[in-house]
């Protein structure tokens, strides 16, 4: 990356790619780097240097003044994945997403502090990710009735979609009706597992097992 580059990044004039993340932190923030360790006062350019770069799904933050306030918001809905004296970088992912959704906020919250804090807003491939996923965050419970445990969506297309996948339906013992499926007992913890590798994360209030894996693989059959 040529020097006018970095210069043009730090100004926000170029929008960086996934690719490009290495050389972002090796060489925009190189010259951060250097003026902070001299501690003399930034110049008229670098004083306008945004405080978050999205690359990809990362979000890289300078340790500038207003680092700290910045960091926390973007805390609140990525994962904390590299750090150094220079800069912090952060990776948006699903889990981060719903744990973001678990605090209370929005997509739009989330969009919104991306939007402020970098020089390009986020791409709509990455809006329409964080809208989505976050979404999908209270969709499904678990729920307890009378002596065992049912899988609750919060409506019959959401439940006719999971009930399609032949792993996640293997789990149910019964559908009751277009938003509820008794969950085979013992099976609470895998269905659980399933849909979340399948991108859909279970509010459980379910009833605790009370026998192991091991004997629950015995009496389903299960290998």
């Amino acid at each position: 990356m040529s020097d006018e580059d970095k210069r043009m990044v730090l100004r926000g004039e170029i929008r960086l790619e996934p690719d490009s993340l290495q050389g972002l932190i090796d060489g925009v923030v190189e010259g951060i780097a250097e003026r902070l360790d001299r501690r003399t006062p930034l110049p008229e350019e670098a004083a306008k240097i945004p405080k978050a770069f999205i690359v990809g799904h990362k979000v890289v933050v300078p340790r500038l003044n207003g680092f700290a306030p910045i960091a926390e918001k973007i805390a609140q809905f990525s994962k904390l994945e590299e750090a150094s004296k220079d800069v912090a970088v952060y990776r948006i992912n699903r889990v981060s997403l719903w744990k973001a959704a678990e605090l209370g906020l929005a997509p739009d919250e989330v969009i919104e502090v991306l939007k402020t804090h970098s020089p390009t807003p986020p791409l709509k491939s990455m809006r329409n990710m964080i809208s989505r996923t976050m979404s999908l965050y209270g969709a499904l419970t678990i729920e307890a009735e009378d002596n065992y445990n049912v899988l609750r969506a919060i409506d019959e297309p959401t439940m006719d979609r999971i009930l399609a996948y032949r792993d996640v339906n293997a789990q149910i013992y019964r559908r009751l009706d277009g938003t509820r499926a008794r969950i085979v007992s013992g099976r609470r913890a895998e269905i659980k597992r399933l849909l979340m590798d399948k991108g859909y994360p279970v509010k459980d209030y379910g009833l605790m097992e009370e026998f192991d894996q091991f004997l629950s693989k015995r009496i389903y059959g299960r290998r």
